[in-house]
């Protein structure tokens, strides 16, 4: 759908096509091939820190506000640190990447909550069930907030031997909801842009 609708996509939501297309070729290449490992750990480190980046760019081009477009910034940059320091102080390069995800996704709610804090503060007149912002916040909220309880403590759940795949199961799910749900956000982008002149590339 995005791929179809690229050149009517508004600049953010250019940048959530993006994240989901990458999204796709590192499921492809987890399942595709047969990797050690520590190949695996090293892709998820590598993908953690570019779709993060990608997701606080997007709200940086939504946002208004001087402070909230500062804090973005400054998310980006807290990705790279922690994506960066973590393996050389805090974690192994052999272990998942707990404390980068935990911090990186607790950003991100951040970021979408203070994206709701601007829609209040500038109300749109799209209806909310067709707002494009309102749907990607709401999806970001569910989706991450299992997120971080589930892989925030993954390394420990392991290290206790503690049985984590009915909760894996969960997660897979809820991971197809939601980028099915960003399918709809971005067929509503094109459809409901949520400004009158939205920028686009």
């Amino acid at each position: 759908m995005g791929l179809v609708r690229w050149q009517h996509l508004t600049s953010p939501f250019k940048l959530l096509w993006v994240i989901v297309a990458f999204t796709f070729v590192e499921e492809f290449i987890l399942h595709a091939f047969k990797l050690s490992q520590d190949q695996t750990l090293i892709i998820y480190r590598i993908y953690t820190v570019v779709a993060f980046t990608l997701y606080y760019s997007i709200f940086f081009k939504l946002f208004k506000k001087s402070f909230s477009k500062i804090f973005s910034l400054l998310s980006i940059l807290s990705a790279f640190i922690v994506s960066f320091i973590a393996p050389i102080t805090f974690e192994e390069n052999s272990v998942f990447p707990s404390l980068p995800i935990f911090v990186c996704v607790s950003l991100l709610i951040i970021n979408s909550l203070l994206s709701f804090y601007e829609m209040l503060l500038f109300p749109s007149r799209i209806k909310l069930a067709y707002s494009s912002n309102f749907w990607l916040n709401t999806l970001n909220l569910f989706y991450w907030s299992s997120t971080l309880v589930f892989f925030g403590s993954y390394n420990l759940a392991m290290k206790s031997d503690f049985n984590i795949d009915p909760y894996l199961n969960v997660h897979n799910v809820l991971g197809i909801l939601y980028y099915l749900g960003l399918a709809y956000v971005l067929y509503l982008d094109r459809h409901y842009p949520s400004s009158p002149n939205p920028a686009r590339l």
